[in-house]
């Protein structure tokens, strides 16, 4: 009896230790604005309560697209102290990760979301040749009013006549992620999408069908009339956790008061469902296997 009970507790443990996520050692450049200064910090925590490091760097511009970043490259709102601004950052470490977000009205031109994106990757490459590129796919803005019909704004086209903010709907980076690997068909790993937007589609769906405890409405989430308060803040760290890391981000640590346990667990299913849902974000297979 206790050669059996003991061989059980052997199997069982294996099965645990079969079920870790290779531990990982994550160095990643974030470019963006506000509401890529937002999702940072949390990352490393999350990495670490499952046994991988995240090192990271950034330069953010507030309020601004890829454009202005590159044009102001020597006078960013915020910059790691240790890396500096970007183009030293890209120029002299060698980074597995690069995440731009992308803000800009203008697809295609010299300074539209096409041409940007290429120059910062191809100015990491020199250095990164192994580098992961990601797409950051952020969220509508709240009308004057403070409301928002999610659902109306996510389904708009691009560009809408008259809706500046258009570009902020669930195709455009999208479109995006998928014209550059077509303009750059000898990258080592294809540009890949962190579906921050479609989550927040996804739970706002949940929230109308009366099924997010605590959450009526996706506004809820919003802290002004774009960026997320403490709650939206870990919903999008959950999905930048499930696409670097492919990996499922059930069970990570919550957000204390801010994100009660119960509700916590349904941000971190949502992520997964529509992480895993999209094979452009490089998480599909993974999300089969587990």
């Amino acid at each position: 009896m206790k050669r059996f009970m003991f061989l059980f507790v052997m199997i069982g443990l294996m099965c645990v230790v079969q079920a870790e996520p290779p531990k990982q050692k994550i160095r990643a450049f974030h470019i963006g604005n506000s509401l890529t200064f937002g999702e940072m910090s949390g990352l490393s925590g999350f990495m670490g309560s499952r046994g991988s490091t995240y090192e990271y760097g950034w330069h953010v511009l507030w309020g601004k697209g890829l454009s202005e970043i590159w044009e102001k490259s020597g006078a960013p709102s915020d910059k790691a102290a240790k890396y500096g601004a970007f183009k030293d950052a890209l120029a002299n470490n060698e980074w597995d990760v690069l995440t731009l977000q992308s803000w800009g009205a203008v697809f295609e031109g010299e300074k539209g979301d096409v041409v940007m994106a290429k120059k910062f990757i191809e100015l990491a490459l020199k250095k990164s040749p192994d580098l992961q590129v990601y797409i950051y796919e952020t969220w509508p803005f709240k009308d004057k009013a403070g409301k928002i019909d999610f659902a109306a704004k996510w389904a708009r086209e691009f560009p809408k006549p008259g809706q500046w903010d258009s570009v902020y709907n669930s195709t455009y980076c999208k479109v995006l992620v998928d014209r550059l690997n077509k303009d750059m068909p000898d990258l080592k790993k294809p540009v890949r999408l962190i579906p921050a937007g479609s989550v927040i589609s996804e739970l706002d769906k949940q929230a109308r069908a009366g099924t997010v405890p605590g959450i009526k409405q996706i506004e809820e989430l919003y802290k002004d009339d774009i960026h997320m308060g403490p709650a939206g803040v870990y919903l999008v760290r959950c999905v930048f956790y499930s696409v670097i890391m492919k990996d499922n981000p059930v069970g990570l640590p919550g957000a204390g008061k801010d994100v009660p346990d119960e509700l916590s667990k349904i941000f971190q299913e949502t992520a997964w469902k529509v992480v895993g849902g999209l094979e452009m974000t490089g998480a599909a297979t993974a999300k089969d296997s587990k």
